[in-house]
């Protein structure tokens, strides 16, 4: 492969990771409070009302977990194009004569952090049953991943078996945490190279929507006449001649009118129009 090929698939894969750090960014798990406290295995401590002191660690919500786990997915996923293993070569491929050390011990310290991370590496605890060997968080949130939330009856889940849905599901809450603020650490510091000059991520990367910000489908309608010349609707029952507006060639939707601010579709409207109505019908106003 040439030198500028090699360049632009790794360039590819940083632009996606960006996209897919931004879409991270904008969960509402990114901006939880107790986010950073689930990952480090902190707790709150209750002393008092005569029980022995007890520690509470919040969780998120289970749909806010799943939705999340959809979102940092394709990171910890072998085979997808960004891949922790494959951003991380990206980063080290443009780094690699760059003089200054720092940088380069710095792509080893996040792949140390993904290493950790890693479902097939990291576990933070284990649990253990009665008359079972301990069996590490890693493996109770691949059980729930695969087992309770994509698939059922996986491998995955016959390797948890024992453990409860909770257990799985505090599993998973963990590993997520971590997976995102990895992402957080690693996004910054491919800011950090993009500032030194190794490389320029396209500012689609940073301007494409990564979020829905509407809560409904808005269609704009089109309305046809008859043989007769009356207005009505889809169902033919009452006029609606009251919600047209004439324009040279068609009539449309009050609404409708920003639709057509392209000649093309207003053309095409047109088209559409004249097919469904009788031949010789008069559309002018």
């Amino acid at each position: 492969m040439k030198p500028e090929d090699t360049a632009a698939k790794h360039l590819d894969v940083l632009t996606q990771f960006v996209i897919r750090a931004r879409r991270v960014a904008a969960h509402s798990l990114s901006s939880w409070k107790h986010l950073d406290l689930l990952h480090t295995g902190g707790f709150e401590v209750i002393i008092g009302g005569g029980h022995p002191p007890i520690n509470i660690t919040q969780l998120p919500e289970e749909e806010q977990l799943e939705s999340a786990a959809a979102r940092v997915r394709p990171l910890f996923l072998q085979g997808d194009s960004i891949h922790y293993s494959k951003v991380l070569n990206a980063l080290g491929y443009f780094a690699r004569h760059h003089p200054d050390p720092e940088l380069r011990e710095k792509i080893k310290r996040c792949k140390v952090l993904w290493a950790r991370t890693s479902r097939t590496v990291f576990s933070s605890y284990t649990v253990q049953g009665e008359g079972k060997p301990p069996m590490p968080d890693s493996v109770l949130f691949q059980g729930w991943l695969y087992g309770d939330l994509i698939h059922a009856g996986t491998e995955a889940r016959q390797a948890a078996e024992g453990t409860t849905l909770q257990e799985r599901f505090e599993a998973a809450a963990v590993m997520i945490a971590a997976v995102i603020i990895v992402t957080r650490t690693t996004f910054r510091f491919l800011e950090e190279c993009q500032k030194a000059g190794l490389f320029k991520i396209p500012e689609s990367a940073y301007t494409e929507p990564v979020t829905v910000t509407t809560g409904e489908i808005r269609q704009y309608m089109v309305f046809y006449i008859d043989a007769q010349g009356a207005l009505e609707d889809d169902d033919g029952s009452r006029d609606v001649s009251e919600y047209v507006e004439w324009m040279p060639g068609m009539f449309v939707h009050r609404l409708a009118i920003d639709a057509f601010e392209e000649p093309r579709k207003a053309i095409e409207a047109e088209r559409q129009i004249r097919k469904a109505l009788p031949i010789g019908t008069d559309l002018t106003d």
